[in-house]
């Protein structure tokens, strides 16, 4: 390492970057998904129904 700091705010993504926020955001919504159907919220919500 040269000692030099680099700021991350200045830094530049690198063409293509928007397929990789794609592919990270489908990534958080499958764990949502799969906690939410481990934790068995569907069958919860299916038993009790919308409250209004």
């Amino acid at each position: 390492m040269n000692g030099v700091r680099k700021n991350l705010v200045n830094y530049i993504l690198p063409a293509g970057g928007e397929k990789i926020d794609k592919v990270r955001e489908g990534f958080m919504i499958n764990q949502v998904l799969s906690a939410a159907l481990e934790l068995g919220l569907f069958d919860w919500l299916d038993e009790h129904g919308e409250k209004s």
